[in-house]
C-alpha cells in the first residue's frame, strides 16, 4: 500500500535528479517537469491527499524526464558533431579568403581575377551561410528543438549560400549600373549583401521574389482627362 510520506520523497528526488540534469545546460526543458512535479508537491500537504492520484502524476513525469534525458544526450552529441563540421569549413574558408589577399599583394596581375565580383559574392555568402548554420545549431540546441532533419540544411548550406551570395552580388551590381551608370563592384555593398543573403536566404528569396513582382506589374496608364479645379468633367 503506497504511504503519502513515500510519495513524497520519490516526488522531491524526481525533482532534484530533473534539476542535476539540466542545471548544466542553459535550457528550459526541464521546467515544465519541475513545475507539474511542485504542483504534486502542494497536493500531498493538503489534509486528504490523493496518494494515488500523485504517484501516477510521478510515474509519468519520470517516463517523460527520462525520455527527455535520451533526447538531450542524443542532441549533444548531434550537436558537437556539426558544430565541428561548421568551424571546419569556417576555417577553410577564412584560410582561402587569407590566400586570396596574399595572392593579389604578391601575384600582381596574374591573379586579379580574386577581384572579380563573382568570386567575391560567392566566398561571403559562403562565409554567411556558415555563420547561420552555426547560430541556428546553437539556439535549436538552447531550445531543445535539434532535430535529425536539420542534416540536409546543414549539408547544402554553405553551397546554397554561395549561390545565393552571387545572385545577391551580381543583382545589386546590374541595378545600380542601369540606374547610376556606375557599378558598385568596387566597394563593400556587394560583399555585404551576398553576405547576408547567405545568412538569411529565406528573407533574402522573399525579398526577390518581391522585388521582381513589382518589376512584372504593368504600369498603370495615365490618365488621359483630368477633372477641372472646381471638380467639372472637360467639355468636348
Amino acid at each position: 500500500m503506497l504511504k503519502a510520506d513515500e510519495v513524497r520523497t520519490q516526488l522531491d528526488e524526481l525533482a532534484q535528479a530533473i534539476e542535476e540534469a539540466f542545471a548544466s545546460e542553459q535550457t528550459v526543458s526541464g521546467t515544465a517537469l519541475i513545475a507539474r512535479l511542485e504542483s504534486l508537491r502542494k497536493a500531498m500537504e493538503t489534509s486528504a491527499p490523493d496518494v494515488i492520484g500523485a504517484y501516477y502524476g510521478y510515474l509519468q513525469i519520470k517516463e517523460q524526464f527520462m525520455q527527455m534525458k535520451l533526447r538531450s544526450d542524443w542532441a549533444k552529441r548531434y550537436a558537437m558533431r556539426f558544430f565541428g563540421w561548421e568551424l571546419t569549413l569556417l576555417a577553410l574558408l577564412l584560410a582561402i579568403g587569407a590566400a586570396g589577399v596574399a595572392m593579389l599583394q604578391y601575384g600582381g596581375a596574374d591573379w586579379l581575377w580574386l577581384h572579380d565580383t563573382i568570386v567575391l559574392c560567392a566566398w561571403w555568402g559562403a562565409v554567411g551561410a556558415t555563420a547561420a548554420a552555426l547560430h541556428a545549431l546553437y539556439m535549436h540546441r538552447q531550445n531543445g528543438t535539434l532535430t535529425i532533419t536539420l542534416d540536409a540544411w546543414l549539408w547544402s548550406k554553405q553551397l546554397l549560400g554561395g549561390a545565393l551570395g552571387l545572385l545577391a552580388g551580381l543583382a545589386l551590381d546590374l541595378t545600380t549600373t542601369s540606374a547610376s551608370g556606375h557599378p558598385v563592384s568596387t566597394t563593400a555593398l556587394p560583399a555585404l549583401t551576398a553576405f547576408f543573403a547567405g545568412f538569411s536566404e529565406r528573407r533574402f528569396l522573399n525579398f526577390l521574389q518581391e522585388k521582381i513582382g513589382r518589376m512584372l506589374q504593368p504600369s498603370q496608364p495615365a490618365s488621359v482627362s483630368h477633372q477641372s479645379a472646381d471638380g467639372a468633367k472637360p467639355t468636348e
